[in-house]
């Protein structure tokens, strides 16, 4: 027979040990060779000498645990012999009513696009909600909704709370989202139905919009039916007019990017350039222009962004983007030629 102290002993070892496994799976995705050092560094702590099938047993079974015990969604990729967290369905922590507006307040001041440092704070605050109680999440968002007011970053369309917490919820839990979207170009008015993966909602002060960008799957409609889209894209909040959360968990992707090398003119570079896109380079060249060299994971946004300084910024490559920037200002000519 076990004995009392000792089995609550080896329960306590066990819970330890899936909350060690659990901490490592939340900075990211996690070797199983990682997980089994777990196991056997455990086992190693308390004397003991495991073969290779107890390792894999107790793996299973710590899966498990976490699994039904801590509400954990893991996906496996075979290719790398890794785990990811995609979902965790029950709370690990909780915050004062002070923390909660603090962690509200940040989101909103870091909404913007344009804020410096946001792609730093912005998976802080994600992260922190992510581990708090549901209810608690949208009490975060609903505060965080009232100081953008004050900010001034409010969409100017009538956005449904519905829409706009489902859509929310699918970023926070990493799930496939689908909506009914209404496109600026159907004069109908007809709704197409997506397919995406959302990783985060912003504002974007340029155009004055709530947009939730992600990785477009597929599209359907009855005029075309449905169709692979398998691309980054983003959707304007205020067009959304219904959003249903799937319980399909993803793990976010590795975005492509494509060359952007643009040059901005003596006269627009004589007071300072700023930096659009993280990790570009600025030179300096010998007539006071600058070129700057990017990544984009959005050509038609940035792109259309470059057009506010008109004739002062010329698109230099690459290949991809100078021919979009060709097109774009063609059709632009066509419309005041006439």
């Amino acid at each position: 027979m076990t004995h009392p102290k000792r089995a609550r002993r080896s329960e306590w070892r066990v819970l330890e040990r899936c909350l060690k496994t659990l901490q490592l799976l939340l900075r990211g995705p996690v070797a199983a060779d990682a997980i089994r050092q777990i196991i056997i560094d455990d086992a190693v702590a308390n004397d003991q000498t495991l073969t290779v099938e107890e390792i894999n047993r107790r793996f299973e079974e710590d899966r498990s645990r976490l699994r039904h015990n801590f509400g954990c969604t893991l996906e496996y990729t075979r290719a790398e012999d890794t785990y990811q967290l995609t979902g965790l369905d029950k709370p690990l922590i909780d915050l004062s009513e002070a923390a909660i507006r603090g962690l509200a307040f940040l989101r909103a001041a870091f909404r913007a696009e344009q804020v410096p440092n946001r792609e730093i704070i912005l998976p802080l605050i994600d992260e922190v909600t992510r581990l708090l109680p549901a209810g608690r999440q949208r009490a975060a968002r609903r505060e965080s909704g009232f100081i953008e007011m004050r900010f001034g970053l409010r969409d100017r369309d009538s956005i449904p709370d519905e829409v706009r917490e489902a859509v929310q919820r699918a970023c926070d839990e990493r799930r496939q989202l689908e909506i009914r979207y209404r496109p600026a170009s159907r004069a109908d008015g007809l709704t197409l139905r997506h397919l995406l993966e959302p990783y985060r909602v912003y504002f974007d002060a340029r155009q004055g919009h709530e947009l939730v960008e992600g990785w477009w799957l597929e599209s359907e409609s009855t005029a075309y039916g449905r169709r692979i889209q398998d691309k980054f894209y983003s959707f304007r909040l205020g067009r959304i007019q219904e959003a249903k959360v799937l319980p399909t968990h993803f793990i976010r992707r590795r975005l492509p990017t494509k060359e952007l090398t643009y040059r901005l003119s003596p006269k627009l570079a004589r007071g300072g350039v700023s930096q659009q896109f993280e990790g570009s380079q600025i030179h300096i060249n010998d007539d006071g222009s600058v070129t700057v060299r990017a990544q984009s994971v959005d050509l038609f946004t940035d792109l259309r962004a470059l057009l506010r300084y008109g004739p002062e910024c010329v698109v230099m490559g690459g290949e991809d983007a100078r021919t979009e920037m060709r097109h774009l200002v063609q059709a632009m000519w066509e419309q005041y030629s006439g």
